[in-house]
């Protein structure tokens, strides 16, 4: 869940003092504030509430306000989605230390933010975990994703996809693809095993071998030859 793009606006209440509101304004949108006002503007430790009764949303803002901005250790919850933002704020906006945790969905994000964005930490959407460096919003850079359903991949991201090179190790059937992966599938360059032995290496499109350098086929215990005879039927068994 991508942070709201940042645009200041100011807000004033029945009391004629002011707060800095961070997203895009509504001309329904009301606060209270329980507070001190210093010079037009909400000061101190306290609870703000904003009301949007456009949109039929509330928002919750525990904190340190100085001239109307939060800045030091917050809690924000927002009734939009159910998430609960505990961050640290430098006039209005999450830097350092924080986390989200969205209780309807299951969404949460915990880790490092740099003007209101993640840039290092902790994901998970889906039912799947990802654990590494961010960029815009999104999975890029050097981390770690486990799926859902046990696989794990390890390598490089871009855009919030498995992009450059890689390792995805299936844990179910202990086939481990590595090599040039591209929106999430190996394509390129690589190699995939299996835990019996089998060893393909060549270039691959959407996980499906498409040419062949090298291909091992072993023998088992009984000295029985295991493996396929074609490329056709070595697809069909490599298909994740």
């Amino acid at each position: 869940m991508p942070s709201p793009t940042l645009a200041a606006n100011w807000v004033t209440n029945t009391a004629s003092c002011k707060a800095e509101w961070m997203q895009p304004l509504s001309s329904q949108l009301t606060m209270d504030w329980d507070g001190a006002c210093v010079n037009g503007y909400i000061e101190g430790r306290g609870r703000l509430v904003w009301i949007d009764l456009v949109d039929h949303f509330q928002i919750e803002v525990e904190g340190i306000f100085i001239q109307g901005k939060l800045n030091g250790p917050s809690n924000v919850f927002d009734s939009r989605d159910n998430c609960l933002y505990q961050q640290i704020m430098v006039d209005g906006i999450a830097n350092g230390e924080g986390s989200i945790n969205c209780y309807l969905t299951g969404f949460s994000r915990v880790g490092q933010f740099v003007e209101g964005k993640l840039v290092r930490g902790i994901e998970q959407t889906d039912g799947n975990q990802y654990t590494g460096e961010f960029e815009n919003d999104a999975p890029s850079g050097q981390g770690e994703l486990k799926y859902k359903n046990g696989s794990i991949y390890i390598g490089r991201f871009k855009n919030g996809q498995p992009n450059g090179h890689g390792k995805r190790i299936n844990t179910i059937s202990g086939i481990v693809s590595e090599g040039e992966f591209k929106n999430g599938e190996l394509s390129g360059k690589g190699i995939r095993t299996s835990p019996e032995g089998r060893r393909e290496e060549g270039h691959f499109e959407h996980f499906m071998m498409h040419t062949a350098y090298h291909v091992e086929i072993h023998l088992n215990q009984t000295g029985k030859q295991y493996g396929f005879q074609s490329l056709e039927l070595w697809k069909q068994q490599w298909s994740e």
